[in-house]
């Protein structure tokens, strides 16, 4: 895997685990890498100044219904591929996972804290000067998904070392969903793994399965398959299921479906590829977004004078996709390998190479013309 442009979050599509064919997979992280960018300028837009009380209430609708459902698609996304990677044993998943996920964690929370000292001035909050500290035991200091995300990739790694199922690390998972909001005084990085790796067990459990939901999916059940999913998770959204531990599954559950409906819409439209390309660097966007947001926000509110909320968000959600990806090409241009992910050792990647070599590209078979994408 290529540190300089390959994210930890989403794995190349010739990694698939089902057929490399399914550009679908692509899409779907593609879309919600989207949302999250597109939550955090919401977010960031509500706490703003100069946004009117009746324009913050609506941002935060906004923000909270999107919040049902982004990260628990991009947990179970992650989730999808994690299998296949622990089959390298213990050790050496222990070891991918602490150079692309725990080290641009520690990284890039570090970047977005002294970015955040530097002009707390123009900002909604200060920066707390304890910040680097607290960050070591809680994930909310900094990129929080990196650090519980980690948390969870070796807690799978460990029950599979033990002998653990799929569907028993699921089971565990909803355990801790059920059980951890009854503790009051729980520590943040429990509370975030009892919130998120149940949706990672999903994806542990479905990864066989996610070709026959692409081939079941097909146009004409995608017709009423999408408006259902997410009209599903409306109602549950409405009824209140979302602000209750025991019940916010089932909205979180719906809207991710909802979300694999519409990759697979998007995925039959020409000019995709940008969304895709997205949802392949995903790890990156997530970490360098915010940066290029509120640039942006400062830049149009102190600089430009702009107050308009359409204008901030399509102009805020942009930079947030496409600075990341100009900084991954950047990186790849000079051949520095070092700002979003720790390289991989070099015997790591002779290795993959003889192996790739002598089997051939994918499992020994030459690889099949690609020509549109699979249902």
């Amino acid at each position: 895997m290529s540190t300089a442009t390959a994210p930890a979050i989403a794995p190349p599509a010739s990694t698939s685990p089902a057929n490399p064919r399914m550009t679908w997979i692509d899409t779907f992280r593609g879309l919600s890498i989207v949302l999250v960018v597109l939550g955090h300028v919401l977010g960031g837009l509500a706490f703003a100044s100069f946004v009117p009380e009746a324009g913050k209430e609506r941002l935060w609708a906004a923000y909270d219904l999107f919040y049902t459902f982004r990260m628990p698609a991009l947990f179970l996304a992650s989730g999808l591929f994690a299998a296949r990677s622990i089959r390298k044993g213990l050790p050496r998943f222990t070891g991918d996972k602490a150079r692309t996920l725990a080290y641009p964690y520690l990284l890039w929370s570090l970047i977005a804290w002294g970015s955040h000292s530097l002009v707390s001035r123009m900002t909604n909050t200060k920066a707390d000067p304890l910040t680097p500290l607290k960050m070591l035991y809680d994930p909310m200091q900094g990129v929080w998904f990196l650090y519980v995300l980690f948390a969870v990739m070796m807690g799978f790694g460990l029950w599979t070392a033990r002998g653990g199922s799929r569907a028993g690390f699921l089971g565990v998972g909803a355990a801790l969903h059920l059980i951890v909001p009854l503790w009051g005084g729980a520590p943040s990085m429990l509370v975030q793994v009892g919130l998120f790796a149940v949706y990672f067990g999903l994806g542990l459990v479905l990864a066989d399965r996610v070709r026959g939901l692409g081939e079941w999916l097909t146009p004409r059940r995608l017709v009423w398959f999408v408006p259902l999913a997410f009209g599903l998770m409306k109602g549950a959204v409405a009824l209140g299921w979302a602000e209750h531990a025991w019940l916010d599954l089932v909205p979180a559950l719906f809207g991710t479906l909802g979300m694999f409906g519409v990759a697979m819409v998007l995925d039959r439209l020409p000019g995709v590829e940008l969304l895709r390309h997205c949802g392949r660097h995903s790890l990156q966007i997530y970490v360098a977004s915010g940066h290029a947001s509120v640039a942006t926000r400062i830049l149009l509110s102190r600089g430009l004078g702009v107050a308009g909320l359409p204008m901030h968000i399509v102009l805020g959600t942009a930079a947030g996709l496409l600075v990341p990806l100009a900084l991954v090409a950047a990186c790849k241009a000079v051949g520095f390998r070092y700002l979003f992910t720790w390289p991989t050792p070099e015997g790591h990647r002779e290795g993959s190479r003889a192996r790739a070599g002598a089997r051939g590209p994918i499992g020994g078979h030459r690889p099949r013309v690609v020509g549109a994408p699979s249902p």
